[in-house]
């Protein structure tokens, strides 16, 4: 079986801060499989970015303030967080034992992983979503 790498470029070095909903929109756009692929694709992103002195890599990852109160902007890991807490409540659980589209496949690499605290776990349930037997080694 041949597998095929998807390099979209997701803007590592960002200009300053005021990136950051660009750079999460980017970096989930490579999480979703393409329609149109005969094989299995491979599609790593970064969620990390850096340039000086406006995109630090805490400021960018955590964002800065409290986002919340509306005192401060979300960071790129907090968007993703939300973005797969969509995709992931979607349907509802009778129609999750059909193809639940779109898979999200793929490696995410990040820094501060641990901001916002539940990212990690989201990322491992997209593992077990969408998945049919005798495809991608599911048995």
């Amino acid at each position: 079986m041949c597998f095929f790498f998807q390099f979209r470029d997701g803007r590592y070095a960002i200009p300053s801060f005021l990136w950051i909903p660009e750079k999460a929109a980017v970096s989930t756009d490579i999480l979703v499989p393409l329609d149109n692929c005969p094989s299995p694709v491979l599609s790593i992103t970064f969620l990390s970015a850096s340039s000086l002195p406006l995109a630090l890599p805490p400021v960018i990852a955590r964002g800065l303030g409290w986002p919340e109160y509306k005192l401060g902007f979300a960071g790129v890991n907090s968007r993703v967080g939300e973005w797969l807490l969509e995709r992931l409540a979607g349907p509802s659980q009778e129609s999750r034992e059909e193809d639940v589209g779109p898979r999200i496949r793929g490696w995410a690499f990040m820094d501060f992983f641990e901001i916002p605290e539940g990212l990690v776990p989201l990322f491992i349930e997209c593992n077990f979503r969408g998945r049919k037997v005798g495809e991608e080694g599911w048995s």
